[in-house]
Parts: structure tokens; C-alpha cells; sequence
């Protein structure tokens, strides 16, 4: 986030894994715009967000406008509005699954067995979600390397899953804020911005998704990305 009247940054955080577990989009929305109003408490804001981030920042913005504060824009880095298909998957039939998943085992790649299994469509299922509420509710805690990678994993495929049950579940609205798309090379078109505001740039990046951060492309990144921050009318 940034205030108005000079390039004031702030950076935000999503709630804990145990918060994740127990609530829903709308609390992770609630949660980002009590930040945005502690570091911002008057003036016009601007939004900002990457991948996951871009839609938070639609959501947050669209909270504040209703309350009454002004959003001077939001600037948007490679980021799905929702409903973007981002190209033909691979589907595989249970036995190659299978063939896969006993491969991994013997192989003790329990890092990419994690990654595998825990998607958001599965972390999206009732009794999922009720087994993680109920671990951290207790206050399990595990250590070792493992168990890092196992939290950090979690808590990203938890803001997934509910980033796309929330976007999902709430209609387009197009706000009346001023959209700059910073979109990698890896997609196309607008991402499904045109559904979110009536006025959309978009700015093409070198690199994929994640290459776009890379240090060869982050430079460049940066510039166009502080440009678009200064041409925010106040």
C-alpha cells in the first residue's frame, strides 16, 4: 500500500497459518485493510499486489470504497482476476496417478509427495480444513527442515484455496479505480481485468511468472512499476 502525497510504501502481511485454517477470503481481505487503514489512516491509497496479492488488493480496495476511502489505484502484477484459463492441463488417469505416487515413496521425495497431495482443491474439503483447524488448535508443532517447507506449503495452497473460493464466489464488480496490469510474458490478453475496472493498462514484462522477478528483470520491473506509481493523480 501507499498513501498519497509522497511514495510512501508499506508492506503487508497475511494472517498465520492457524488464522488460514480457521477462516475464510473475507477474513484474510478484513485482516489486509485493518493494515492498510493502521499504516494509512487518511488521504488516497494505492494498491498494490503480486500473483495471489493482485487479488487481494481488488477485494481490499473494494472494502475501502465502501467505506469511504478513496483508492487512487491499483497496481497489479501478474495476477488472475478470476475465470482466466491459463491454457490446457495434463490430466491423468488414476492408474498413472497411482504409478506416480508409489514412484515418489520409494524414492523418499516427501517433499514433492507434499506438494502433490496438498493442493487447494484438496486443503478446500470440509474434513481437510476440520484436521487442520483441529492440529493447530492443539498447537501440534514439528520441527526439522521438513516441517518448514510442510508450514510455508500449507499456508500458500491455504491463501489459494481461498482466493479462488472468494473470487469465485463473488461477482465481477468493475470498480471506479484506474488498473495498471504488469503482465509477464507468460500470459496474455488482460487476465480478466476487463471484468474489474474500466480503466485498464497493461504493461508487458520480461520473464514468466516467476522470472519476471528475476534479478535480470526486476530492474526494469521496478522502474515501470515506480513510473506508474508517480502518474497516480493524488
Amino acid at each position: 500500500a501507499s498513501c498519497s502525497g509522497a511514495l510512501d510504501f508499506h508492506t503487508l502481511s497475511y494472517p498465520d497459518l492457524r488464522q488460514l485454517a480457521r477462516g475464510t477470503f473475507d477474513d484474510i481481505v478484513a485482516h489486509v485493510a485493518a493494515e492498510v487503514e493502521g499504516g494509512c489512516p487518511e488521504g488516497a491509497i494505492v494498491l498494490a499486489g503480486y500473483s495471489f496479492g493482485g487479488d487481494v488488493a481488488y477485494a481490499v480496495a473494494e472494502r475501502l470504497l465502501q467505506k469511504g476511502r478513496r483508492v487512487a489505484a491499483l497496481l497489479i502484477l501478474d495476477a488472475d482476476a478470476g475465470g482466466h484459463d491459463d491454457g490446457p492441463r495434463e490430466r491423468r488417469s488414476s492408474l498413472r496417478r497411482f504409478a506416480t505416487f508409489r514412484r515418489l515413496v520409494r524414492a523418499g521425495e516427501w517433499r514433492t509427495i507434499m506438494e502433490v497431495v496438498l493442493t487447494p482443491a484438496a486443503l478446500g474439503h470440509p474434513f481437510a480444513r476440520w484436521v487442520l483447524r483441529m492440529a493447530t488448535g492443539l498447537g501440534l508443532r514439528a520441527t526439522g527442515n521438513l516441517a518448514f517447507h510442510v508450514g510455508r506449503h500449507l499456508r500458500e495452497q491455504l491463501l489459494e484455496a481461498h482466493r479462488a473460493r472468494g473470487m469465485s464466489g463473488s461477482p465481477a464488480r468493475k470498480l471506479d479505480v484506474p488498473v495498471v496490469l504488469f503482465r509477464s510474458r507468460q500470459y496474455s490478453g488482460d487476465m480478466g481485468w476487463h471484468q474489474r475496472t474500466c480503466d485498464l493498462t497493461i504493461v508487458q514484462v520480461e520473464g514468466d511468472h516467476i522470472g519476471m522477478l528475476n534479478r535480470a528483470n526486476v530492474t526494469m520491473l521496478g522502474k515501470a512499476f515506480v513510473r506508474a506509481a508517480l502518474a497516480v493523480p493524488d
